[in-house]
């Protein structure tokens, strides 16, 4: 099974109050992922994609990380899941974005250092040239 996620926190400024917000899109690729599914993962990207956009346009300060998992055994509760890799990357601080994309740097704890991500509203064939 191969996993993938987006994750946003944003902070806004809000009549001098900190509100939290959070978004999510995330899919597990297996034999049985239906189409519905993955339409549905690329409607989850466009809107993190979407509000990460607003919140650097907005000054709010804003985090996302993008994770890309695989998994051996999902599925089969008689055998131990086992995790063949791991790979995540975090966006650069919002004061260091442009009003074009989204920056993501690879956590090196997992992650090769030569792998950054840059986040177009192009997402999608974005994702495809830094994911495997």
């Amino acid at each position: 099974m191969k996993n993938f996620e987006l994750n946003l926190k944003v902070n806004e400024i809000r009549y001098g109050e900190t509100i939290e917000r959070t978004y999510k899109a995330e899919i597990n690729l297996t034999d049985d992922t239906t189409f519905s599914e993955i339409i549905d993962f690329l409607e989850g990207i466009k809107k993190v994609w979407g509000n990460g956009m607003v919140a650097i346009k907005a000054g709010f300060c804003m985090e996302l990380e993008v994770i890309e998992a695989v998994y051996k055994n999902y599925g089969a509760p008689e055998k131990d899941l086992i995790q063949e890799s791991f790979n995540r990357w975090v966006s650069v601080p919002t004061s260091n974005q442009d009003n074009n994309g989204i920056y993501l740097k690879p956590d090196t704890r997992y992650t090769d250092k030569c792998r950054y991500m840059y986040l177009s509203k192009d997402t999608l064939k974005d994702l495809a040239f830094t994911l495997h």
